[in-house]
Order: C-alpha cells, then structure tokens, then sequence
C-alpha cells in the first residue's frame, strides 16, 4: 500500500483475509483490512473485494460492515480470477443493506449489454468487463 502511494496510485483493490472470514475470525479479517485503509493515509481509495460468488450472503454483509466501521465505501465484486460470478442478485444485496454508503464495482459476469443493464438497474456504480466491445456493442 505504501508503494501505491509513494507511485501516485488513486486507488487499490485488497482482497479480505478469507480464511479468517471462513472460520469466523472477524477481528483478524477486520484488522488486516484496517491496516491497508491506514496505509493508504487517505491518499487512495481502497476497494475491497469480496468475491462475492464465494461467499454467503452474511459473509457479504460482514465484509461490508467491517469495511463501513474502518472507513472504507467501495467495494468491487470480484478480481476477475474466476473465483465465483457476480450475480445481480448479489449487487441488489449490498444496495438493499447500504443504499448509497457503499459503491458497488462490478467484474465477473459483465457480457454483453444486457447483463450491463441489469447490474446497473440493480445498483452498480461501475462495471469492469473484459469483454467491454461485444458489452457497447463493438465487433474486435
């Protein structure tokens, strides 16, 4: 995270601890993710990635609320790495608990138009998708 800031980084995503979150070690998920938001010394905004397509619906909500309590509001749904889909329904979740206290970031299951549609409709702030020309309708 230092190096993040000392090279100009606005941003940087930090999986939680699954291990800790897995096996019910809250504090230590959560201390891990407060030293990354204290790293970051409020020079760049640290997204939390969930992996939401791993995870129960109450491991989202205490990934969330550890990530409220530290001062952390943006959370992306997957790094990309093929470890779970995110589905709108997880997107409509995190909305339904936080409405705007949280900013979503999609990635993983972004296709085409549609599913864009769909995610944003649900609460998406932003989408990620490695297929973004057949997404805005662009032949490669």
């Amino acid at each position: 995270t230092e190096i993040a800031v000392r090279k100009g980084c606005s941003e940087i995503n930090v999986c939680p601890n699954y291990v800790a979150i897995k096996s019910g070690d809250f504090k230590t998920a959560k201390a891990d993710l407060g030293a990354v938001y204290k790293a970051a010394n409020n020079k760049l905004d640290v997204i939390v990635v969930p992996q939401v397509g791993l995870m129960t619906l109450e491991e989202i909500k205490t990934i969330c609320d550890m990530c409220l309590e530290i001062g952390i509001h943006i959370v992306k749904t997957n790094s990309g790495l093929n470890l779970g889909k995110s589905e709108v329904e997880h997107v409509r979740y995190i909305k339904g608990q936080y409405g705007n206290k949280i900013d979503i970031e999609v990635s993983g299951g972004v296709r085409n138009l549609n599913q864009a549609k769909e995610f944003i409709s649900a609460g998406a702030d932003r989408l990620h998708s490695s297929t973004w020309k057949q997404v805005i309708g662009v032949e490669n």
